[in-house]
């Protein structure tokens, strides 16, 4: 869960767009202490609504045999040994994969 409710977030930026305090002020009154929150949910209010407030739930989390049966099928894969430069990523002495 975030710092704030989906509630309060709808209420701090329906109370800014009503035009009477700027981002600040409004911070200050409902004690929000980095007041650019404001300004993201007003962006994201105006592109999704309501809805663009509320939390987001996490992933499913995944068991870590499932996430290592995964790395050792991809590491055993004989394409993978095919052209290691390009699956490693290789580049100006760098690797990454």
């Amino acid at each position: 869960m975030g710092k704030y409710s989906d509630e309060f977030k709808h209420k701090v930026v329906k109370e800014y767009l009503e035009g009477k305090l700027g981002y600040r002020a409004t911070a200050k009154i409902h004690g929000i202490k980095v007041y650019s929150n404001i300004d993201s949910w007003e962006k994201v209010y105006g592109k999704f609504g309501q809805e663009g407030l509320t939390t987001k739930k996490h992933p499913v989390s995944y068991p870590v045999q499932l996430k290592m049966d995964e790395v050792l099928q991809k590491w055993c894969s004989p394409s993978l040994w095919a052209n290691p430069p390009y699956d490693f990523r290789v580049f100006k002495g760098r690797m990454s994969l």
